[in-house]
């Protein structure tokens, strides 16, 4: 049986992690902690619910994976923020091998050579964008790019419980760049921003700037407010992580000061999206999909009408007892997001969602099946480009 009170607790707010793979946390505006240990993994991929969207296909195609499930008891709150920041999200070592790699690129600039340094693309649309971007292999050595994706993988599947990760751009702001205000709704459901900017630099701005969930004209009629009263600015800080919902508006502010680009703002960026569900254990794909479509397929005929309404992915994770009943059922992210800003009818679509999956009936198996399930309210990402999408900040 699922207990449907401690499967829906949680808070919306900020969450900030000042360690990945320690127990702590550091409580930030109206902030809740949230540190989960990096687990080693081993995936399959399973596909499509009536209704809901989850992947295009139902595969058997194994990832490199192994789900660690937590003790229940320590079951951190799902993860209903607009945002996180992660500060020292790499082991120092690796961060500061990644600096010093670009710290080579821009050094001794009299001896730049045409094969080695013009491969920088300014990227200019004129009210929008305007920084340079290149392909990180380029200035970083690969094999840290394949260990910062990695541990960027992990970190997603453990804590919003998505495993698409697009391939990262390296991109430089000098003074003069930026970029105005925008959303990337349909180039993931996060936005992630590693900053690789000095310590101590000679530059200010280069900001991350995230407008404010909701109605922002109503909710200050009566009040007058400027700054971080309607947005959320975040310091591009060494070796600090950056993950936001892609609908919300943002930008980065102008970057000023010394034009050696080494003093610039340095980030690896790109997107992170479903991979579709997460197994481990002795159940065949087969079995799963079609038990999670019978649990799942009378709740979307009873509320049709509602999930049209909403848009965005709710993430559960659970286990399915050796007897092939659901266990342990929590809800890890929950990003769903009706049309109407007022909309009060959610929770209760929620309740009614946790309690379907936990009807769900599975064959018997000799052990326990561990699944992390991602649903998607309002249909998939129309395109999720092969190459990095362009825009995140």
């Amino acid at each position: 049986m699922i207990n449907t009170r401690r499967a829906l607790r949680g808070v919306r707010s900020v969450v900030k992690i000042r360690h990945v793979g320690m127990a702590d946390a550091v409580p930030g505006n109206e902030a809740r902690g949230l540190s989960e240990s990096s687990p080693d993994w081993k995936a399959r991929r399973i596909g499509k619910l009536a209704g809901l969207e989850s992947l295009p296909d139902w595969t058997d195609q194994r990832e490199a994976a192994d789900v660690r499930h937590r003790d229940q008891a320590n079951r951190p709150e799902p993860l209903l923020a607009p945002f996180v920041v992660v500060d020292d999200f790499l082991p120092a070592d690796l961060a500061q091998d990644m600096r010093s790699d670009l710290d080579r690129h821009f050094g001794n600039p009299s001896g730049h050579r045409s094969d080695t340094h013009q491969i920088w693309n300014y990227w200019f649309v004129p009210g929008l964008y305007t920084y340079l971007r290149t392909q990180p292999e380029k200035i970083i050595e690969a094999g840290r790019i394949q260990q910062f994706s990695r541990v960027l993988r992990d970190w997603s599947v453990e804590v919003l419980g998505l495993g698409g990760i697009t391939r990262p751009y390296l991109s430089l702001y000098v003074g003069g760049c930026r970029q105005g205000l925008h959303n990337d709704s349909r180039n993931g459901r996060f936005a992630f921003v590693y900053s690789l900017t000095r310590i101590e630099r000679r530059t200010v701005g280069g900001e991350t700037v995230i407008l404010r969930e909701g109605d922002a004209f109503r909710r200050n009629l009566r009040t007058a407010n400027a700054g971080t009263g309607l947005c959320h600015s975040i310091e591009p800080r060494f070796n600090r992580l950056v993950v936001f919902d892609d609908r919300l508006v943002h930008g980065v502010e102008c970057v000023s000061g010394s034009m050696d680009p080494a003093d610039g703002r340095c980030v690896l960026h790109g997107h992170i999206d479903e991979s579709g569900p997460i197994v481990t254990g002795d159940l065949p794909v087969e079995a799963l999909r079609d038990a999670i479509r019978v649990a799942i397929d009378p709740f979307v005929a009873e509320w049709s009408a509602a999930i049209h309404l909403y848009h965005g992915p709710i993430v559960f994770r659970f286990t399915i007892s050796p007897q092939g009943r659901v266990t342990g059922a929590r809800v890890v992210l929950d990003r769903v997001i009706h049309e109407d800003d007022g909309a009060p009818d959610w929770e209760q679509l929620k309740v009614a969602l946790v309690e379907a999956l936990g009807s769900a009936v599975f064959p018997r198996a000799r052990g326990e099946t561990n699944v992390t399930l991602p649903l998607t309210f309002g249909g998939p990402l129309k395109a999720v480009q092969a190459s990095p999408a362009i825009g995140s900040a």
